[in-house]
């Protein structure tokens, strides 16, 4: 103990200035173990006679008896002999005795020289007779009394089970020591007694015991004498146990707490133990009553005991100075609730409360220090025995304050458990999962839960410690318990079992919920609440919270079931016996009651005279209707008209009835009425009821806004009406909570769209979640603050305001309210989408267009061959035909990315000219030719102009665009309608998009973009339609050019300095290599490794060139080349070097580039922007290399969401976290090494990492458990912290640091957009970041089978193999075609030779004509079947889609959906962006489920993506939906889920809007350009957004269309100039 006392500095906190105790390195349980030197148990017992072990006092003893430490070390070694019955060392001997001081003595005598086996004396004998034959019991100690009777059901059938029994005998009735019987019965064998009975040595098993099975199946634990020693020596020392100190046990004795703790700690330290038969609250004030010498005690106790001991004095009134008696409190068995806590030290003043730790597998494992004064809540202590870390998925946690796995290693650690196989009861490195959850702060421990008994709401994890201690608060309350429920698409919720206090009544759910919901968030108020006369607890008095609502077999609730004030789901249930199995039922029952029980409650107030009650069929609220004789000294016909008193009355009936019933019995109201009018039978008339109901609530309004809002509250939550002559709200009540109404967050945002709409409020979303906001009457008096002053409400009242009630949402496209809804709207002006011309012209891409590019193409590359072949060595140099392939392919390739660009100039002056600004209907001929020119400009391309920024300037000239000088725009910027724009000089363009187009209800629209000079344009931001940039202004990255997103600083001037950094983003900004290095050194590189790339595939060509191109000398050698790729060998060939090519060649292009990078290139590192040409070579070599995210196409044919992904990253040099969940189209990075990516991140799609800028390097953060959505844009040295979310098109601004738990979105002045503070607790968070996606995939814990990455990566290949051969059918079927009709050509005019050289001298033209049919034929069906096998799947996988939760690691719905992904990939081959805006687009949703109106326009521009989940969409009539997103699932942190889109009729979304998940467009909505609608929201008819997150900026843009004027080109370049 000296050496403990130097080592730990006293275990007290306050031992230095810092009020911080210092912790060693080495832990307390390895010291002692280390140092610790005994024999045997004996050298522990001291030689005093100092009382050891007491007897409770009782009425026929009232002076305890006792024995002395000397005369227990004397029992022990010379009256204590098991060896007469054959038992020695090793032997083990089962103690099954009640409780009491003999039990006590007995454990340490066995444990002397046996192996002790405790046991509950409680169970049955079945029960104890399995678990002694579990533990190998031989031997049985049980009372003498017992052994006598022959028929005592527990001596029948241990005999039975082949144990050998021993009976007790106590020397006198209150003696503690004993003598030992042998077995009557029973024959002795003589050879087996033991000569000498030698005491157990310290690393002998001196005991065996089972875990409690509270998480499964029981376990057998041996413990060895030297464990149990030094586990209770950390015990004595770091309670400061001294000789003077007693301990009052009422713990049981057949756990090792109580006996480490209880037991051995006060012998161990020559102190005294009161040993009780069993619990008594009573018997505990008892034992204070006879300290009148004032010598204090101390107890160690479970929560529930503490709060009987607490019960029982209060009632017995115990003085002060009694309860000072008690000098330390220890807490077992579970968290000592903060609350019970205080209460404790408040109840015994001179007491240190001590909760602690520890388990069967180890005790102890943490106490505070013996000073501790509550200051760190809801605190387990500082370590007291073995080594303790965190873990998190097999890691130690890297800092303080993560929840994790609470890991324990070394002394007094058990050794492992007996009879099974440990491999995994440990680590490689000897670390113990206890099953607990917590978190280390500064050396203290914090237990969060038991990892089985956490709470999975939605995901988010739920201590039940947290809602237990809330829920203690109640003044109703005594007992608490709370478990998870089974929810329908939450998975799980919250249930709480309550034993209400002595003659209080019971709470009901609503009422606990207001309560609670003081101090708890919405998403942790209990759903289900069961009453119970007590809580189920194991045999120790550990709270049971495992399985329980299995046992209590509660139905699974329903999301439909969320008005509280229908349905509150109240059972009751009998609490099982005390170590119930966890198999055993619990019967429970639904809580009833009758209105005749509140009746008869309120007829026994004296002055009420009658009485009824009648039940609203809405919300089912009981409302009472009392009839009362007036107070003493008051006529009644007084009363009657005392408005006032009759208020203050029903008040006073509603205190009384609080009193008398339990809360669900409570009325919603009393109502005073002069009479109860009755039947003629004498029935109460029911309907008068309801009438005097409905009067009360009209009487009760005044305030036209609360009336407004509960009309809202009752649409948004679906309450129907049942009297069609009110008002849909009429019979919400004004005090009712939107969330115990059924309310959720995707109504949130449809009740604040409700509110905006009605009353012109805007109000946040998160308003809804303060306590005095929820109800009708609470919101009204924020809309009386912010409602305009001459609102039509307020003038000329609530009749200005129009009906809720014309929900279109329900409307199918079919029915006759729809239609007629239809039929009342002008029409949009579009012409018919399905007329034959249309659909005609806007097929010509798959049947016209790709087919002559595909023939172009292919006719090149056969001429050159023909070309090089003919005009080279016409030898047999099988070497010269592999060279004269591929430089015939080169030169094709290279003539068509000459030619192609040039015909689709021509083609665009030729067919529409000049493009003229002007609106002009959608499917009429102006749309058609744009349509045509814009598919011509996709499918040619622009070919060599791509090459450069300068080229593509060039062409953008003479496509007809106006740009200036010395103007760089990245070759991905989008830039269309030429003519109409106009660049002025100096312009830098990051990849980003400038459009003269737009979409507006029924029409197209073409307005001048003026951008005047110097201008930048960053990372996908949008130039809109007549837009005018005035010279100098820097548009930052994703921003827009309107007014809403430059007022909120997305724009700057150049000479700002937020324009210069804003300028210093953009990527075309970036200093370049000198063009001569790009030239001599860049691209010979890239050429290089491309050549490498290739080998497989030359190594094919190889053996397609097997044989010479002509073998006969004909003039017409272009046919023999046709008949010498017909032959089947060549198809062959030709098929596998295509597979080749797309599907073997990425990875050996990837592989090259990761060792070019890491030899050549190395490593990128943080810091200024080096601008020697060597840096710049480097960085623009990378850039080159892997331009896009998905590495030349590799992760799609391994998967891309997985962790082959994320080693393709590390070997780039990026530093990435594990389960990390990668996006389908990757992330645009350049500089790997500088990326830093934690565990169980989860990003969306189409993401851009910049980690460097114009100025400087800097690495890009994402810690664990992030959410990256899509469209986000990182900037350098941006960091985001652990469960933090960016959400959809987030901007996070250079340097920039999201708090960890936080939630942002899109972007506002440079910067994302705040939505939510992140969780103070964030960082100590129950869980451990690991997503449904990490559990399902990597820790395989799912509900279903899932597809391990030996099955994904083979199905991901074979799928892209099969994309790659479908496609290439169409080249090779008419190369078939061909040589047929060459042969039946030649076999015609064999005999002829001048008619067979007339033909060979037209053939080609001919030929041309024939393969280009074929292909015609072939691209046209297979683009028609590709689609119909997508249908197909879709409904195969899915069928039609439902709204609800499907996480990865509860459905199989995201498996699936990755499954049909990879169809889409393989097959789909660009062929809907060949349809887009046309009717064969919506045909083709239509196929998928989407329900769509007429006249809806889809993606003219493209979409990307397209729809994904089109069976959740509705779109009504005249829609426009440009290059917007439209996407039903939301990801956020890995829990999935889907909800329905609606599109009301003439809505529009322009290019680069999004509606989210659950979102809703009423009719004639426009969103411009980068606008983004969030989850339930709902848009106003009529309106007009913009922003991301988008705001209603119908007003400005009204006033802003009133004071425009329109401008020529030139008028505008003037004013730009000179401003």
């Amino acid at each position: 103990m000296e050496l403990l006392d130097v080592t730990f500095q006293g275990f007290f906190s306050n031992n230095n200035n810092n009020n911080k105790l210092r912790q060693p390195e080495e832990a307390m349980g390895n010291l002692v173990n280390r140092t610790l030197q005994f024999d045997s148990l004996l050298d522990f017992i001291t030689s005093s006679d100092h009382p050891a072990i007491l007897s409770p006092p009782s009425v026929s003893s009232p002076n305890p008896s006792f024995i002395t430490h000397n005369q227990l070390y004397s029992f022990i070694q010379k009256s204590f002999n098991l060896s007469q019955f054959g038992l020695g060392r090793g032997s083990r001997v089962g103690v099954c005795l009640p409780d009491g001081p003999s039990l006590g003595l007995c454990l340490l005598s066995v444990m002397t020289y046996c192996t002790c086996a405790p046991s509950n004396a409680n169970l049955t004998p079945e029960e104890l007779l399995n678990d002694f034959k579990n533990m190998s019991v031989q031997a049985v100690i049980i009372p003498f009394s017992k052994l006598q009777n022959e028929n005592d059901p527990l001596v029948k059938t241990f005999r039975n089970g082949g144990l050998q029994l021993i009976g007790l005998e106590q020397s006198s009735e209150h003696a503690i020591t004993f003598s030992l019987f042998a077995d009557a019965s029973r024959k002795h064998d003589s050879s087996l007694l033991v000569d000498v009975s030698s005491p157990n040595q310290p690393d002998d098993i001196a005991m065996i015991l089972q875990t409690s099975g509270t998480s499964g199946k029981k376990k057998t634990v041996p413990y060895r004498l030297r464990t149990l020693c030094v586990g209770t020596t950390c015990v004595a020392f770091s309670w400061g146990l001294r000789s003077t100190d007693t301990n009052v046990n009422m713990m049981p004795l057949f756990h090792v707490g109580g006996i480490i703790r209880n037991l051995f700690a006060p012998i161990f330290t020559a102190g005294t133990v009161i040993l009780c038969k069993g619990f008594d609250a009573g018997m505990f004030w008892d034992i204070l009553d006879l300290q009148e010498n004032g010598q204090q005690v101390w107890y160690y106790a479970v929560p529930t005991m503490h709060q009987a001991i607490l019960q029982e004095g209060t009632v017995r009134n115990v003085p002060d100075d009694r309860r000072r008696f008690v000098k330390m409190i220890c807490n077992a068995g579970g968290g000592l609730l903060p609350l019970l806590a205080k209460e404790l030290k408040n109840y015994f003043p001179s007491s240190t409360v001590l909760p602690s730790y520890g388990m069967t597998e180890c005790m102890p494992i943490s106490t505070p220090p013996r000073d501790y004064c509550l200051d760190r809540e809801g605190t387990s202590g500082l370590m007291v025995g073995p080594e303790v870390s965190i873990f998190n998925n097999g890691i130690k946690v890297p800092k303080d304050g993560m929840v994790g796995h609470i890991m324990v290693r070394g002394a007094p650690c058990f050794d492992g458990y007996e009879g099974i196989d440990n491999a995994d009861t440990f680590d490689a490195d000897g670390w113990f999962d206890t099953g607990d959850m917590g978190y280390l702060d500064d050396g203290y421990l914090y237990i969060t839960g038991r990892s089985k008994e956490i709470i999975n709401r939605g995901g988010e994890i739920i201590s039940p410690f947290e809602i237990e201690e809330a829920v203690l608060a109640h003044p109703k309350v005594a007992q608490t318990l709370a478990f998870s429920v089974p929810h329908e698409t939450l998975q799980e919720t919250i249930g709480v079992v309550i034993v209400t206090h002595e003659r209080q009544h019971r709470p009901d759910l609503r009422s606990l919920r207001t309560f609670l919901g003081k101090t708890l968030h919405q998403s942790k108020l209990p759903q289900v609440l069961v009453y119970m006369d007590n809580i189920p607890k194991n045999a120790v008095n550990k709270p049971l919270r495992i399985k329980l609502s299995e046992r209590l077999d509660i139905p699974e609730v329903m999301d439909s079931e969320s008005n509280l004030n229908v349905s509150q789901r109240l059972y009751e249930a009998d609490c099982p016996v005390k170590g119930a199995p966890l198999t055993q039922p619990i019967p429970k029952r639904t809580v009833t009651w009758s209105m005749d029980d509140v009746i008869a409650r309120l007829m026994q107030y004296p002055q009420v005279t009658d009485c009824a009650a009648f039940r609203n069929p809405i919300d089912k609220q009981v409302i009472a209707f009392v009839v009362t004789n007036g107070p003493p000294g008051q006529q009644q016909h007084q009363q009657q008209q005392d408005d006032q008193h009759a208020q203050g009355l029903a008040k006073q009936l509603h205190l009384y009835l609080q009193t008398q019933v339990h809360d669900y019995m409570l009325p919603k109201r009393i109502v005073i009425v002069d009479e109860i009018i009755q039947n003629t039978d004498g029935t109460v008339d029911q309907e008068n009821l309801q009438r005097l109901a409905g009067q009360e609530d009209n009487e009760s309004v005044n305030d036209p806004i609360a009336v407004v809002l509960r009309d809202i509250f009752a649409f948004v939550l679906g309450i129907k009406t049942v009297d069609d002559e009110k008002t849909p709200g009429a019979q919400f009540p004004m005090d009712g909570d939107f969330f115990e109404y059924g309310g959720n967050s995707l109504k949130s945002g449809f009740l604040i769209s409700q509110i905006r709409s009605k009353l012109g409020v805007v109000l946040p979303v998160t308003c809804l979640y303060d306590e005095d906001k929820r109800t009708p009457a609470g919101l009204a008096k924020v809309c009386h603050e912010k409602i305009d002053k001459d609102h039509p409400i307020l003038t000329q009242g609530i009749g200005a305001i129009g009906d809720s009630g014309d929900d279109e949402t329900d409307q199918t496209l079919n029915s006759t309210a729809y239609k007629e809804r239809m039929a009342k709207r002008a029409p949009s002006g579009a012409k018919n989408p399905f007329s034959f011309f249309a659909m005609m012209v806007q097929s010509s891409a798959v049947y016209l267009l790709r087919p002559l590019r595909i023939t172009g193409s292919w006719f090149l590359f056969a001429n050159m061959l023909v070309i090089l072949a003919s005009h080279w060595d016409k030898t047999h140099n099988h070497w010269n035909r592999l060279i004269q392939l591929v430089l015939a392919l080169v030169i094709a390739r290279t003539a068509t990315a000459f030619v192609f660009p040039f015909i689709a100039i021509l083609v665009k002056w030729v067919v529409i000219g000049r493009y003229r600004a002007g609106r002009y209907p959608l499917w009429g001929q102006y749309y058609l030719r744009w349509w045509f020119v814009r598919q011509v400009n996709r499918i040619a391309g622009r070919g060599i102009f791509k090459m450069n920024p300068t080229w593509y300037c060039w062409y953008l000239r003479m496509m007809g665009a106006k740009v200036g000088r010395n103007c760089w725009i990245d070759i991905h910027a989008d830039i269309q309608e030429f003519d109409l724009v106009t660049i002025g000089d100096g312009c830098c363009f990051d990849n980003c998009s400038v459009r003269p187009f737009s979409l507006s209800k029924g029409n197209m629209n073409l307005s001048e973009v003026v951008i005047g000079n110097n201008c930048v344009v960053g990372l996908k931001s949008i130039v809109a339609s007549g837009s005018h940039l005035p010279s100098g202004t820097v548009m930052g990255p994703l921003t827009s050019s309107h007014s809403n997103d430059v007022k909120t600083g997305g724009s700057a001037h150049i000479d700002t300095p937020e324009g210069m950094a804003y300028a210093d983003l953009c990527r075309t900004n970036f200093p370049q290599p000198h063009l001569l290095l790009q030239l001599l050194v860049g691209w010979p590189l890239i050429v290089i490794i491309n050549f490498i790339a290739y080998i497989p595939w030359f190594a094919v060509i190889y053996l397609l060139t097997a044989e010479v191109f002509f073998e006969k000398q004909t003039a017409n050698q272009f046919t023999e080349v046709i008949l010498y790729f017909a032959e089947p060998e060549r198809v062959g060939y030709h098929f596998l070097a295509v597979v080749v090519r797309d599907n073997i060649v990425p990875f050996l292009y990837l592989f090259v580039v990761i060792i070019f990078k890491r030899l050549v290139i190395g490593k990128f590192k943080p810091g200024p922007r080096r601008h020697d040409q060597i840096s710049l070579m480097r960085f623009w070599l990378m850039e080159k290399l892997l331009p896009g995210g998905d590495f030349h196409g590799v992760t799609k044919r391994l998967g891309t969401h997985y962790e082959l992904v994320s080693i393709i990253y590390r070997l780039l040099g990026a530093n990435i976290g594990k389960r990390v969940y990668w996006p389908g189209s990757g992330l645009r990075v350049v500089e790997f090494d500088l990326l830093n990516i934690g565990d169980d991140v989860v990003f969306g799609s189409r993401t851009h990492v910049l980690c460097s800028d114009a100025v400087e390097s800097a690495p890009v953060t994402i810690g664990n458990g992030a959410m990256v959505a899509d469209r986000c844009v990182l900037l350098p040295g941006s960091h985001i912290g652990r469960k933090a979310v960016l959400g959809s098109g987030g901007l996070l601004k250079k340097h920039f640091k999201i708090s960890p738990g936080s939630t942002w979105v899109g972007s506002r002045g440079g910067n994302a957009y705040k939505f939510s503070d992140g969780d103070a607790q964030d960082e100590k968070s129950l869980d451990d970041t690991v997503t449904p996606f990490g559990r399902a995939f990597y820790q395989r814990k799912a509900n279903y089978f899932v597809a391990p990455l030996l099955l994904l990566v083979p199905y991901n290949f074979i799928m892209q193999v099969i994309g790659s051969v479908f496609w290439s059918v169409p080249v090779t079927s008419a190369i078939q075609v061909a040589a047929i009709s060459e042969r039946y050509h030649y076999a015609s005019h064999v005999e002829d030779k001048m008619v067979s050289r007339l033909f060979e001298g037209n053939r080609e033209g001919i030929t041309f004509c024939v393969i280009l049919g074929m292909v015609i034929v072939t691209v046209t069906a297979l683009a028609f079947l590709a689609l119909s096998i997508e249908v197909a799947m879709k409904w195969v996988l899915f069928g039609r889609r439902k709204q609800g939760s499907y996480n990865w690691d509860e459905s199989s719905y995201c498996q699936r959906w990755q499954c049909h992904i990879t169809i889409q990939q393989a097959l789909r081959h660009d062929v809907l962006n060949l349809i887009t805006g046309s009717g064969w687009l919506v045909m083709f949703f239509r196929g998928l489920g989407c329900h769509i109106g007429r006249r809806v326009c889809l993606y003219p521009n493209g979409g990307d993506p397209m729809m994904t989940e089109a069976d959740l969409v509705t779109l009504e009539d005249d829609v426009a939906v440009d290059e917007a997103s439209l996407v039903c699932h939301l990801n956020s942190r890995g829990q999935f889920s889907i909800n329905p889109l609606r599109v009301g009729a003439g809505s529009v979304l322009r290019s680069g809007s999004r509606l989210l998940s659950g979102a809703r467009m009423r009719e004639d909505t426009t969103l411009l350009e980068h606008t983004l609608i969030v989850s339930g929201e709902v848009t106003d008819k009529k309106s007009i957004w913009q922003g991301w997150p988008g705001e209603d900026i119908t007003v400005q843009q009204r006033h802003k269309r009133n004071q425009s004027k329109r401008f020529s080109v030139r008028s505008l370049r003037a004013f730009i100039d000179f401003y």
